[in-house]
């Protein structure tokens, strides 16, 4: 006889209705208590912009929401074509509330609170029907309390992936209910579909989760195929028009492959890269696998293995649904692992829906512990442990937003009308996503403009060295006797001070010292062609090149590596078009910001340390603003 809170509880469900078990009224508030418990972590974090949040409300507020929706259907995402993504519902999403919230952050991150309870509230349902309530309610509770889910909620951009989830699990419940009511529902679920891919492509996968209804209830999969079809059709229709819009397909990851240092492209990481994502997406832990985990994170890890190894002596393998779940956490992490093979606080948001299938799992591992408690105990000691390491996570959200305040207030006391920000540590906890935003409160929609805020990405391998500036920009304007305030941000202590003149003369006195890259014209520093929009040199024993066009709002930074199609592996020469990255910094400044200057960087090969192999002078460059 199969109970109600089995794995499989499928012959109920046939019997009575595809949904009507996950629609009694316990469930229903179950599924809204969990969506409670989802934003209860997060009421009291500050909210702030960062990172992509700025420029995405600055473009969105240029347009009015029905021209913003043209514009974003005709543009990249973030109108940047270094990076080919294709977004166009997610960057309508902040045309319509930058007209609405205007600069109040408190009010985008509200929105992500909602999303994320509705996620959480699907999440639940649809745990129920493939699951059982008993191991539905174990998946659920330790996926709203995920450490990894602190990147969705704190950061205003970071929803993305969740809109993602919610058109995933959503397309699996409509089309479950379709099967009863008809095709009304199946057309529902295919504007799902049509939505969740146009606002982030890895939402193709929500086929999959109808599938996996249908599968779990023992249906005949040649029922299943018109339907499938059907909510495949968006995707298919997101692919011509992405090729149409960018001449792409694939090419936003690709470049991702590439600008992390990946010299074979998409399929460069390992076999370790992979495990070490999964170990790491378990365990929460904030450092890389390969230093040593804390106890926290040590005893997630541990649990997890064991409640996923009763799973698996409780006859898992002869429940599909255990191997659906797997198949689906590991194929989706096998594609974002081709982008991106590490798993960190500053790309965490793009794991949401592996990071419920792996909670799924766990779901259904303690719910099959032979004794009830046993089960109830290890889920109140993982939930314990996760709450504290999302605690940690978001202390960083917050000492990033209090850091972006104080920076804020020392850019509008500033006399001068050029700020430049320096940047000791980018990479502690969420603060990556604060270098580039910071300092962007001085500058349109949200402030009066009068300044040009130069935020410069530093380098941790470079420690306490002079030479710790890779773009001493601001050094080079004061010896030709320029004004300048430059600021130093001190992640460690949590405060930004004033950027002496005489460390940036030390500063600049080590760049002097750096060879110069070998130019093909003795009597420039970056050769141009035709209209300014080239630069070439010579490459022997150059592995790896950096472009660097620092300008207001942001630095773009683009990584060539030796052996792909920008730099083939013979090449004596590189060579560089500069024409897209010069169209992209002009969306990103407004108006008199026209001033950038253009760096290279040579890197030898294998040099880990990243020490320069030679340098370009700062060539400014001239933005021609588009016409809007």
């Amino acid at each position: 006889m199969v109970t109600s809170d089995s794995i499989l509880s499928t012959s109920e469900f046939e019997t009575k209705g595809v949904l009507s078990r996950t629609l009694t009224t316990r469930d229903l508030l179950l599924g809204g208590l969990f969506a409670v418990i989802a934003i209860l972590p997060y009421l009291d974090v500050v909210a702030a912009f960062r990172s992509d949040d700025v420029l995405l409300i600055a473009q969105g507020n240029e347009n009015s929401p029905l021209g913003g929706l043209l514009r974003s259907m005709m543009r990249p995402f973030g109108d940047t074509r270094s990076i080919e993504f294709y977004r166009p519902f997610f960057t309508w999403n902040f045309c319509i509330e930058s007209h609405c919230f205007g600069d109040r952050p408190g009010s985008y991150q509200l929105v992500n609170f909602c999303l994320q309870a509705l996620c959480s509230f699907l999440a639940y349902l649809f745990s129920v029907r493939l699951l059982g309530r008993r191991a539905a309610i174990f998946a659920t509770f330790l996926f709203v309390l995920s450490p990894w889910t602190a990147n969705n909620m704190g950061w205003i951009a970071g929803r993305c992936t969740v809109v993602a989830t919610i058109a995933m699990l959503g397309v699996g419940l409509l089309h479950d209910r379709a099967r009863r009511l008809g095709m009304a529902l199946s057309r529902a679920a295919f504007v799902l579909a049509f939505v969740g891919v146009f606002y982030r492509e890895t939402a193709f996968l929500a086929p999959l989760f109808a599938l996996a209804l249908d599968v779990t209830a023992g249906r005949k999969l040649t029922s299943s195929l018109k339907p499938i079809c059907l909510y495949t059709l968006p995707f298919l229709i997101y692919l011509v028009a992405k090729k149409l819009v960018l001449g792409t397909v694939l090419g936003g990851y690709t470049s991702l492959a590439v600008i992390r240092g990946a010299e074979g492209g998409l399929f460069s990481f390992s076999a370790l890269d992979f495990g070490r994502a999964f170990v790491r997406l378990i365990g929460a832990a904030p450092e890389p696998f390969d230093s040593t985990f804390d106890n926290v994170s040590l005893v997630i890890l541990a649990l997890a293995s064991l409640a996923f190894l009763f799973a698996l002596a409780k006859n898992g393998w002869r429940q599909p649904v255990f191997w659906l779940l797997t198949i689906f956490a590991l194929g989706h992490g096998l594609l974002l692992c081709m982008a991106d093979a590490v798993v960190q606080v500053g790309t965490a948001q793009r794991w949401h829906s592996v990071v419920w299938a792996l909670t799924a799992l766990l779901g259904c591992g303690l719910a099959k512990m032979p004794r009830a408690w046993m089960s109830w105990g290890l889920v109140v000691i993982i939930a314990t442990l996760q709450t504290h390491r999302l605690r940690l996570h978001l202390d960083d959200y917050d000492s990033s937003a209090r850091l972006s305040r104080e920076l804020a207030k020392s850019i509008n006391d500033s006399v001068e009308k050029q700020v430049f920000i320096y940047n000791l540590k980018p990479y502690v906890g969420a603060a990556p996503f604060f270098e580039i935003g910071a300092g962007q409160f001085a500058l349109p929609p949200f402030g009066s403009g009068q300044k040009s805020v130069y935020p410069i990405v530093l380098f941790n391998a470079y420690g306490a060295d002079p030479r710790i500036s890779q773009t001493p920009i601001a050094a080079q304007l004061l010896d030709r006797g320029e004004l300048a305030s430059v600021f130093w941000i001190d992640y460690e202590s949590g405060q930004v001070f004033d950027f002496p003149p005489s460390k940036l003369r030390e500063s600049l006195a080590a760049l002097e010292e750096i060879p110069r890259l070998v130019m093909s014209e003795p009597k420039s520093e970056v050769v141009v062609a035709g209209s300014k929009n080239r630069l070439a040199f010579a490459a022997v024993g150059i592995e790896r090149v950096e472009i660097h066009l620092v300008c207001p709002v942001v630095e773009i930074r683009l990584s060539r590596v030796r052996g792909t199609e920008r730099f083939p592996q013979e090449a004596e020469t590189f060579s560089e078009d500069l024409e897209e990255i010069l169209s992209m910094a002009s969306h990103m400044i407004r108006g008199s910001k026209s001033r950038a200057w253009l760096w290279v960087v040579a890197y030898a090969a294998n040099d880990k340390e990243r020490n320069p192999m030679a340098v370009s002078s700062f060539i400014e460059v001239e933005l021609h603003q588009e016409r809007r």
